[in-house]
């Protein structure tokens, strides 16, 4: 069993979706621990489950077994509305394809959450804080039209901050943008761990993206391959290197 003291924890969750009369198997018995104040990448090609087990940690998704951990309280056990609740107050969450209002300027879509949760007034301090920390103090009156996709997903992380969550979750955060835009987002989600005290996951089929995080979860076909600190990896051709070695049996349907 993963220890309650830690921030975010799944317990062997498992979840399948039904394809006509087959029953596909998206997660089989996922279990983990994210330490509070940490940066956690979650590995994995294409419908290795990364993005159902997001969605699960979410709370967008219900797990067809097992349980998600919230400071040692069970999260998925929850009723749509209460959990919808929590995610509002205590999750961020970074969408791949930004999923910004295009009508509204990017100070507008910074404080959506906040409106949406009719949280009470006097958050301008923090708002302002997060987007300068971010580098887009100059974009505020900006539609996203008007943005570089950097610059969009800047917004979206801060968006994601409006209402101060404890954990931030981020599906392929830099999967729209070139080497050096990735590399910015990566650096930018390593400083609010250290300097703000988030815990972030993000999901990611990319190695040069997950060597930013401190520790790395290797998932393939629906299960937990490794869960390793990221200093046992050199650089991110290392780190695709033992991925690739560890997928290798489970494509070849070997246990």
């Amino acid at each position: 069993m993963v220890q309650a003291t830690m921030v975010m924890a799944a317990e062997g969750l498992g979840k399948a979706f039904r394809q006509g009369e087959e029953r596909i198997a998206a997660l089989d018995g996922v279990s983990f621990g994210v330490e509070r104040g940490t940066f956690t990448a979650v590995m994995g090609a294409s419908g290795s489950g990364k993005t159902t087990l997001l969605n699960l940690l979410a709370g967008l998704l219900k797990p067809d077994a097992g349980r998600i951990l919230l400071d040692g309280d069970d999260f998925s056990s929850l009723k749509d509305s209460e959990r919808a609740r929590l995610r509002r107050r205590r999750i961020g969450f970074v969408f791949q394809d930004y999923n910004l209002l295009p009508n509204l300027t990017l100070a507008e879509n910074v404080r959506l959450p906040r409106l949406l949760d009719e949280a009470p007034e006097g958050a301008e301090g923090w708002l302002a804080e997060i987007v300068e920390f971010l580098g887009l103090g100059g974009r505020l009156k900006h539609l996203p039209s008007q943005l570089s996709g950097g610059e969009r997903q800047r917004a979206a992380i801060a968006r994601a901050l409006a209402m101060k969550p404890e954990i931030v979750l981020a599906d392929e955060p830099t999967g729209n943008l070139d080497l050096r835009g990735s590399t910015h987002v990566c650096e930018l989600l390593r400083r609010l761990c250290r300097e703000r005290g988030c815990t972030v996951l993000a999901v990611t089929h990319a190695p040069h993206v997950a060597i930013h995080a401190d520790r790395v979860l290797m998932l393939g076909d629906g299960r937990l391959l490794a869960d390793r600190p990221m200093s046992d990896f050199g650089d991110a051709e290392q780190l695709a290197i033992a991925y690739q070695r560890l997928l290798a049996p489970v494509a070849e349907g070997r246990p």
